[in-house]
């Protein structure tokens, strides 16, 4: 089978895929910029460089290589299989890459054009003003109610999680001015419920709103004919995937999108030092041009979806987009019934993300090892991670 490589290599750059598997910092800023760093097979401190176009360890591979090499020699795989990695890849780099017509097999049929991602514009700077006035109203009313503390504690949140994600309970029905939102119609509807803000990189995207329990089933009674919704987003959000922030401050080689923002937030709080751990807000939302400029930098993406028709549905989308998305049954109906159910979190998630082949994964499990060495000494949740890695470690070498 034939593959256009030179187009692949054009598409592709060598520092993007390393950046995946280990920490570079600039050491020349000429010919296009020259990074050095541990190497992800052999450790040490700078002895690993890439460019653009070539990359090289001065202990373990000496002679340069390009991005085909690279994939080859991290990944363990075939030319071929290197090729169609780097061409599936090139969908998800939906403003760089070229489309993947340029990438054609020679004996079959060319595979179908990249998806379009689309830009999402966030909210008007009148209707984030008057939106984090309200957060910031639910915030404090959270800490009042023991009842509404109760509810998020049951499902498993700590308060830290409550408090880094902003939640917040709004205790009574609110009808807010569409003038003062900067919206149309007769009113912002902010239904009784514990509220969820989105922020990402100093924009408020989207506040949602989960009801309270009683509520849904008054309106059930009312419309037997018609489900209520559980969640309901304030008018005039924006919704784009949940955590982003995280992936923008932290390195990660894998990321896991769940379906619901309390599973992302409770998948974090076990797991969230080894992976990122976002939300869709729903099993039928897309990827948008924001997430997709994110999750590019990511090795893995792991779909972690509701076990319902919804959600299955949803997952077949996003497994076409790119090679690089994989599925992640959960045990239950979602992570939030798992640990319900008793399953440890860690447990399940940790050997099943990563790379598969035995000698990649010793080198990913490895360098997790010594990225979280530190820390683990200092926070429990990190140090059972780091155990559970520990033991895997130790189980592939024996």
């Amino acid at each position: 089978m034939g593959y256009d490589v030179a187009a692949i290599k054009a598409a592709c750059e060598v520092v993007d895929m390393v950046q995946c598997d280990t920490t570079l910092h600039r050491v020349a800023s000429t010919r296009g910029g020259e990074w050095a760093g541990p190497c992800p097979r052999c450790g040490g401190r700078d002895r690993f460089h890439a460019t653009a176009t070539w990359w090289f360890c001065r202990k373990c591979h000496p002679k340069r290589g390009d991005v085909v090499e690279y994939m080859m020699w991290s990944e363990g795989v075939s030319f071929v299989a290197a090729c169609d990695r780097l061409a599936a890849s090139a969908i998800v780099k939906a403003e760089r890459a070229a489309p993947m017509a340029h990438f054609p097999r020679t004996t079959v049929p060319s595979p179908a054009p990249r998806p379009v991602f689309p830009e999402t514009e966030p909210p008007s700077a009148l209707w984030q003003a008057r939106a984090r006035q309200f957060v910031a109203y639910a915030q404090g009313q959270l800490w009042q109610d023991d009842e509404a503390l109760a509810y998020l504690r049951d499902r498993g949140l700590s308060d830290d999680t409550a408090r880094e994600a902003g939640l917040g309970y709004s205790p009574k029905d609110l009808h807010g001015d569409v003038g003062r939102w900067g919206q149309r119609g007769t009113y912002v509807w902010l239904p009784r419920g514990w509220v969820i803000p989105c922020e990402s990189r100093g924009v408020l995207w989207y506040v949602k709103i989960r009801r309270h329990r009683d509520d849904l089933a008054a309106e059930a009674e009312r419309k037997p004919d018609k489900t209520p919704d559980k969640y309901r987003s304030v008018k005039g959000s924006k919704v784009t995937l949940y955590g982003l922030e995280t992936l923008a401050r932290d390195h990660y080689t894998d990321c896991v999108i769940c379906e619901g923002e309390f599973d992302a937030l409770l998948l974090r709080q076990h797991v969230g030092c080894l992976c990122g751990c976002v939300a869709l807000g729903s099993a039928t939302k897309g990827l948008d041009m924001q997430a997709v400029s994110e999750l590019v930098a990511i090795r893995r993406v792991w779909l972690a979806l509701d076990a319902d028709k919804a959600g299955q549905d949803g997952a077949k989308k996003l497994l076409e987009v790119s090679a690089r998305i994989h599925p992640l049954p959960v045990p239950a109906h979602d992570a939030t019934d798992a640990w319900k159910a008793g399953h440890d979190l860690v447990d399940w998630v940790v050997p099943r993300i990563g790379p598969r082949d035995r000698d990649r994964r010793l080198m990913w499990l490895k360098y997790q090892l010594d990225k979280l060495g530190d820390a683990a000494e200092a926070d429990d949740g990190v140090w059972r991670v780091w155990q559970a890695l520990l033991a895997e470690h130790k189980g592939l070498r024996a």
